[in-house]
């Protein structure tokens, strides 16, 4: 993506930061986005992204890992779903959020295309609103058992 934008401001003659900076914002956000234009104000050494936004709880939380081996095995899997969600509920728990649901995804490599592959993800709502990683790791479980 990055390379296609560069591409494009090439197209405009802008091959530099600097000339990005000396860019009209308005024309920038007409040709791509409000994000490419708070890029120029940035560089024009205006904040375009107030401190405070960032300190909001986060609308949802990840945690993901790549395994550094192959492996088919169920009890590996389980295993290290279990710790992912018990890390998501002590985030959870650090911004003093709940949540009401858990998506479980699993999928092979896709950089192994020798391989079969599998992408699939579900959805586990929860009875109640909840930090609690007893909670989050049984319906990370049970989505893993759906999948």
């Amino acid at each position: 993506m990055a390379r296609r934008t560069g591409e494009r401001l090439r197209v405009m003659g802008i091959e530099t930061a600097w000339e990005l900076r000396e860019a009209d914002p308005k024309h920038i956000r007409q040709r791509f986005s409000v994000v490419q234009e708070r890029i120029v104000w940035e560089l024009r050494g205006q904040s375009a992204i107030q401190l405070d936004d960032m300190s909001l709880p986060k609308q949802q939380i990840m945690v993901s890992r790549s395994f550094g081996r192959l492996t088919s095995n169920p009890h590996d899997l389980r295993e290290a779903l279990r710790q992912h969600a018990a890390r998501a509920a002590e985030k959870l728990r650090q911004q003093q959020s709940v949540t009401s649901a858990v998506m479980v995804f699993v999928r092979t490599n896709p950089f192994r295309t020798d391989l079969p592959q599998y992408q699939q993800r579900v959805v586990v709502s929860l009875e109640r609103h909840t930090d609690d990683s007893r909670d989050i790791i049984a319906a990370t479980v049970q989505g893993l058992r759906r999948l």
